[in-house]
């Protein structure tokens, strides 16, 4: 707001701030689906990517964001865009310096410009640096097999520098600006909020959890034959306590029920092991939970914190998804008739049916993810 004024002039109107930002994400969102699938799902199509694309968008709590275009949607929808943004350009760093070369050559720039976006969240939603925890995930073949990073090797120094330094450098101005502003280089202001509640004294209580998950993931819609044909959902009245809550009309699952393919899981762990991806999905999952929790103590119910952790969970799903379909099509592409992928009367292969089955399933699925969002 401040360098529009500067630059023009004129007071930045939040609504149009809003619309720019939630663009932005839904641009680098489609950004890191690419770099995501052209590395560990090569042979997923274009419509695979626009079917994940739509589940991110559906599961990020951004519609939300954009219908109530308030000033409390820019720091998520910002943190959004720049974590997608970070984590695809991490993505694409990794390259190879020839066709003979199994050593893989990162590119410096990409690097720190992925280390930048990722650091920036300190100056949009904090939290979201959490996710700078997946360059362990993203390099892991690079550190430890490669030694690319944190060894006494010239390019495995730079490259750690390259990381490492962007992050430094942000965290330092935005703990310097916390200081100046309230007085700790750690607080960055959330208890200043003007809130229907009383922060500072917020009090904390392991009961509340459970209610938490069950109103951010499993709470159904709650229908009615009047229009609009739903009703807010109503807190649970079994918590002996102050649960703080917004108008409210279901979980995650209730619109984007293609995240619950993450308990498909233990189907595909050995892909995604082969691919280097458990660790990915481990820390998605892990970190989803945890900013789900955190979400439900400190602040209290409100679709608006889908953004936290819903994108984290349809990642998840999507590297689900995409290892299954890759497992039950190679099974549809092979000729041996043991394996019961060919019968003996031509016929198709219940292999090949289900390969079929599992993307109108998936569409199916992500039709009505937009239909109910």
């Amino acid at each position: 707001f401040v360098p529009f004024k500067v630059l023009t002039g004129h007071d930045l109107r939040t609504d149009y701030a809003v619309a720019f930002f939630a663009v932005a994400f839904a641009i680098a969102s489609i950004y890191l689906m690419v770099q995501l699938l052209r590395r560990f799902f090569p042979k997923r199509s274009f419509g695979f990517l626009v079917l994940s694309h739509l589940v991110m968008l559906m599961s990020s709590g951004v519609l939300i964001q954009v219908y109530l275009p308030q000033i409390y949607s820019l720091p998520m929808l910002s943190s959004l865009c720049f974590t997608c943004l970070g984590l695809g350009l991490w993505l694409q760093a990794r390259t190879t310096q020839d066709a003979l070369s199994e050593t893989p050559y990162l590119r410096k720039s990409l690097l720190i410009l992925g280390a930048v976006c990722i650091a920036l969240n300190l100056w949009c939603r904090p939290q979201f640096i959490l996710a700078s925890l997946f360059a362990f995930v993203i390099f892991k073949e690079e550190i430890v097999k490669y030694r690319l990073f944190f060894a006494f090797k010239r390019s495995s120094v730079i490259n750690t520098i390259c990381v490492i330094a962007p992050m430094i450098l942000i965290g330092l101005a935005a703990c310097w600006y916390n200081y100046a502003r309230f007085g700790s280089p750690l607080d960055f202001g959330a208890t200043y909020n003007l809130t229907g509640f009383d922060m500072v004294h917020r009090s904390y209580s392991w009961a509340r959890i459970p209610w938490g998950v069950w109103m951010y993931l499993f709470q159904p819609i709650t229908i009615t034959p009047v229009f609009p044909f739903m009703e807010q959902s109503v807190l649970p009245s079994m918590f002996h306590g102050q649960i703080i809550m917004e108008p409210f009309f279901g979980g995650l699952l209730a619109y984007s029920p293609v995240c619950a393919a993450v308990v498909l899981y233990p189907v595909v762990k050995q892909q995604l092991r082969k691919k280097q991806l458990a660790g990915f999905f481990t820390l998605g999952l892990t970190l989803s939970i945890l900013l789900m929790v955190l979400d439900a103590e400190v602040v209290g119910i409100s679709s608006r914190y889908f953004s936290d952790f819903g994108w984290l969970l349809a990642l998840c799903a999507i590297m689900v998804i995409a290892s299954l379909v890759d497992k039950v099509s190679s099974c549809a592409h092979m000729v041996d008739v043991p394996s019961g992928c060919v019968n003996e009367t031509g016929e198709e292969s219940p292999s090949k049916a289900n390969f079929k089955l599992m993307h109108k399933v998936l569409i199916i699925l992500v039709i009505s993810s937009v239909g109910l969002c």
